[in-house]
């Protein structure tokens, strides 16, 4: 009888027969198990599985899930079938899930006058469901505090499934009013966070090719980094800052290149931009007519402040030709006191608040201008509603990192887009025949359900088409979702 194989020896199974192996693993455990075996099976479990997800993510259809009428559960919509699944209605928080990826949900949990916390939940691990408690974000001091709700985090996504890399999972958060962008890996007991980049809210955050990018509104997109920290001044916070880059330039402040934008990856491997906006060509034209007006008004007003500085001035030499030497001595010294007044802008920060790492070293010094404040704006009498989509096709240029358009294209090449409070999705029709070719199916924007469409509930789902920029429903309610959670694609896993 042969003597058993060492343990030691296990790592040393050649390639092709570990991989042999992997696809014939039916269940997420089963890779747990697998890959805690040893280090070159973990990492060919793991990238047996991407591909495996990545193929299963490509190649089944989302569902929708959507508040039932008591408000309670969760039901199923089948987009292909057009059917509701009775059977499956889930417990979840009566709350807005502000992100889905890999079958798991991310929700507000709870929130405290400086943190917000996050959880996950999977609904659809049977016997096996579990929750999983992030810890908490923390505010900085100029965040809007008093909307830190359900609504406080824009986005989350995950890197893994925490069901098959428990160890090994990546978290990327836009939170607060300015959507900032905050990271957490699995075992960590602290969030990492950016530089403060005022008044730049991201629309959108993806995973792509081991990059982290951002994109604002302007479709200016931005590269994340975790770097160590170069001093620390306290042990409560992370060890890393998150630096950013920008890989693509920002559009000029105009009501017509303002829209909410979105990242995703298509099944090929492409990386997409696309553009939601919510304004007609008439609202357009009559917002650019404003923003010309109030241009013009700054420059009358400019000049006006100018002259007045002149006759000021002269006024003031004149008066100085008869006013003896001590009064001079006087005026002097009054403006040297003057002078002495605190600047309020050199307020230190603490390292335990967002922004209050290191200064980044990027090449980009000079950050994007802020915005006007804006006014509140009477309630409104009907909602606003998606306009138009724009896809475009976007690639790296390897000798400079930093993104091109290819081009802005009218077809979808045979797919069909998911985009909501989800991670977006790409799934080739060439597969499930009953959807819409080279069309968007699209849930409410979560900023325009909260501050502008709250009061009629969700109300913005569609599907758009591409190529004849057409639109259709894909679900509509039998009753009022007024004051219910919108809803939002999921992909059990």
């Amino acid at each position: 009888m042969t003597s058993p194989i060492k343990s030691s020896q296990w790592s040393t199974l050649p390639e092709d027969l570990i991989e042999e192996i992997t696809h014939r693993l039916p269940k997420p455990c089963d890779y747990v198990r697998f890959g805690a075996v040893c280090k070159g099976w973990h990492s060919s479990v793991y990238k047996n599985y991407k591909q495996k997800h990545l193929l299963h993510l490509h190649q089944n259809t989302p569902l929708l899930l959507f508040p039932a009428e008591d408000r309670e559960v969760r039901g199923l919509y089948n987009i292909t079938q057009g059917m509701i699944y009775n059977k499956f209605q889930f417990n979840l928080p009566n709350q807005r899930c502000c992100g889905s990826s890999y079958g798991w949900l991310f929700f507000v949990d709870k929130v405290t006058k400086s943190t917000l916390e996050l959880i996950l939940v999977n609904p659809f691990l049977g016997d096996d469901s579990k929750t999983i408690k992030l810890p908490p974000i923390k505010f900085g001091y100029d965040d809007e505090i008093d909307r830190m709700d359900e609504y406080g985090v824009v986005k989350a996504i995950l890197s893994k499934d925490p069901n098959v890399f428990p160890h090994d999972y990546e978290v990327v958060a836009l939170y607060g009013m300015f959507a900032r962008v905050t990271h957490y890996k699995s075992g960590d007991k602290f969030w990492s966070y950016a530089k403060k980049i005022e008044w730049v809210p991201f629309s959108d955050v993806i995973f792509y090719k081991d990059l982290i990018l951002a994109v604002d509104r302007y479709n200016w997109i931005v590269n994340f980094t975790l770097e160590p920290k170069k001093r620390m001044h306290s042990t409560n916070c992370s060890f890393w800052y998150l630096k950013w880059n920008t890989v693509r330039d920002q559009l000029p402040k105009t009501a017509r290149n303002y829209s909410h934008n979105y990242l995703m990856e298509n099944s090929k491997g492409d990386l997409l931009l696309v553009r939601r906006s919510f304004w007609s060509e008439d609202k357009l034209a009559a917002m650019e007519a404003a923003e010309v007006e109030r241009a013009r008004e700054m420059n009358i007003a400019l000049i006006d402040q100018y002259v007045e500085v002149e006759e000021s001035e002269s006024e003031s030499d004149d008066e100085s030709d008869d006013e003896s030497e001590s009064d001079d001595e006087s005026e002097s010294d009054d403006e040297l006191e003057s002078d002495d007044e605190p600047d309020y802008d050199d307020e230190p920060e603490s390292d335990d608040e967002p922004g209050s790492d290191d200064e980044p070293e990027s090449d980009d010094e000079l950050e994007p201008e802020d915005e006007p404040e804006s006014e509140d704006e009477p309630e409104e009498k009907e909602p606003q509603l998606t306009m138009k989509f724009e896809v475009s096709k976007l690639s790296f240029i390897s000798t400079h990192r930093r993104l091109r358009k290819i081009n802005g294209t009218k077809t979808l090449d045979g797919e069909t887009l998911f985009l909501g409070d989800n991670n977006s999705i790409s799934v080739p029709t060439s597969k499930y025949p009953q959807l819409r070719p080279n069309s968007i199916y699209y849930t409410d924007y979560y900023y325009d359900v909260y501050i502008r469409n709250f009061q009629f509930g969700s109300c913005d789902t569609g599907i758009f088409n591409v190529e004849n920029r057409t639109f259709d429903k894909h679900y509509v309610p039998s009753f009022s979702t007024k004051g219910m959670s919108p809803p939002f694609f999921v992909i059990p896993q």
